[in-house]
């Protein structure tokens, strides 16, 4: 489990320190949003943190097309017995 735990932790390292890498092309500043903080990566502000009651919000219909979620899963290219982490999974939407 220890070597599970470690290996997990340098990929996900070497990942953030990638991401980190190209900042300055990824992250900027705009004005606020009523929901948002003025925060953007990639050009989409950066919400605050939701509670339960953004549920609504994140099992919207338009959902699929604002993010094509499908195509993200199908990149992925998942397997039955593959172990994923949803962290941070708000309504499980992803998960389903």
């Amino acid at each position: 489990m220890r070597a599970t735990s470690a290996a997990f932790g340098f990929l996900f390292a070497t990942a953030l320190a990638t991401f980190a890498a190209d900042a300055p092309d990824r992250y900027g500043h705009i004005a606020p949003t009523g929901d948002g903080t003025g925060k953007t990566c990639l050009g989409r502000e950066i919400a605050h943190v939701m509670g339960w009651q953004a549920a609504p919000w994140l099992e919207r219909e338009e959902r699929e097309q604002e993010e094509r979620g499908s195509l993200l899963l199908e990149e992925m290219k998942l397997k039955p017995g593959m172990v994923v982490a949803d962290v941070g999974a708000g309504s499980g939407y992803y998960s389903r």
